[in-house]
């Protein structure tokens, strides 16, 4: 039997349909972007050769949106997002783009570059055990100078606190796997807690607070992660929390860190007799505050100009340098430039 007929039956009738593709552009705020460059790739199913791409180049209307169509086995693998006086963007396959939908719409968010400047931006990494920083215990953080408080670091002013709780449920594995493993001799000079930490099943809980009122911290849920800016420019300037606690499982997979959004903070606030702000400092951090395997990670920008609620880094403008009496291995966590 000769399929061949039927296969380029097939083949035909799919280059002649068609998907209809509404790419709408808009600024950090919702507010449609006129003229955005766009560089489109799309990529054809089941086909990985680079020669069967298609690219498309336009830009978007004044209502922000550009509408195309394309073969239906045809789907969206980049999309580079540009225009002066915005940050650019970069959505790619990872993004969840590529569909075979008869219709698909998407909304990307461009922001604006508002005023770029000097910023304490640093990746944070700390481990609670015994013998660095103690569970249920309050740690203090001092944003500007990039440490903790005494008697854990060489902090001055309290930005932040934090106190982390673990209880274990359970272990990963039977107890003929750990047997094994406690005379395995990657792990036979473990003490018992640090046997159970790598091996067990933990629920965990971090809380955080702050030193004075007016201080605290909010959930922002607009993120972009594709972009240049993953959050707005500027922090909101009230409907901050004073405290926030957030719980964690080792029984779930970690999620995707770079997809999760993060958070405005007030510090430093002074208040005036009639209860309003005479003076605060702002910071955000960019993605989610982890903590698995009594690790707690977060990355965070403050700004040291008081009543400054702009967050964006400018290049080359993060103030927390290289320090010469740390270990090399921890300066990695200061190399941070993205805005």
């Amino acid at each position: 039997m000769n399929l061949l007929p039927s296969l380029l039956l097939l083949v035909a009738a799919l280059s002649a349909a068609a998907s209809e593709f509404t790419l709408r552009i808009t600024d950090e705020d919702g507010s449609p972007v006129a003229d955005a460059g766009l560089r489109i790739v799309l990529g054809r199913r089941n086909d990985p050769r680079y020669s069967s791409d298609r690219l498309i180049e336009n830009k978007s209307g004044a209502d922000g949106k550009f509408v195309f169509t394309a073969n239906a086995d045809m789907g969206l693998t980049r999309i580079d997002i540009k225009k002066d006086g915005h940050y650019p963007c970069l959505v790619d396959e990872w993004y969840g783009i590529c569909h075979f939908d008869e219709k698909q719409s998407y909304t990307f968010a461009l922001p604006r570059r508002v005023h770029p400047t000097s910023l304490h931006a640093r990746k944070v990494y700390l481990r609670f055990t015994g013998s660095d920083y103690p569970e249920n215990t309050w740690i203090s953080y001092d944003f500007e100078k990039g440490d903790m408080l005494p008697p854990f670091g060489k902090g001055e002013v309290t930005d932040i606190r934090f106190r982390t709780t673990s209880v274990q449920e359970g272990w990963r594995m039977d107890p003929e796997a750990l047997a094994l493993n406690r005379k395995h001799p990657d792990y036979r000079n473990l003490t018992p807690e640090q046997f159970a930490r790598y091996f067990g099943h933990w629920n965990s809980k971090v809380e955080i607070a702050f030193p004075e009122p007016g201080s605290g911290i909010i959930p922002e849920p607009r993120f972009w992660p594709y972009c240049r800016l993953s959050m707005p420019p500027v922090a909101p300037e009230s409907n901050y929390q004073p405290n926030l606690t957030n719980n964690f499982t080792s029984r779930h997979l970690l999620s995707d860190e770079r997809k999760e959004p993060g958070f405005f903070l007030r510090t430093r606030v002074k208040m005036n007799a009639d209860g309003s702000i005479a003076s605060a400092h702002y910071a955000k951090i960019v993605g989610p505050i982890s903590y698995f395997y009594n690790k707690l990670r977060f990355t965070y920008y403050f700004n040291a100009t008081p009543n400054d609620r702009g967050l964006e880094l400018a290049l080359n403008k993060n103030q927390l340098k290289w320090d010469k009496s740390r270990p090399l291995e921890d300066q990695s966590d200061l190399s941070i430039n993205e805005p």
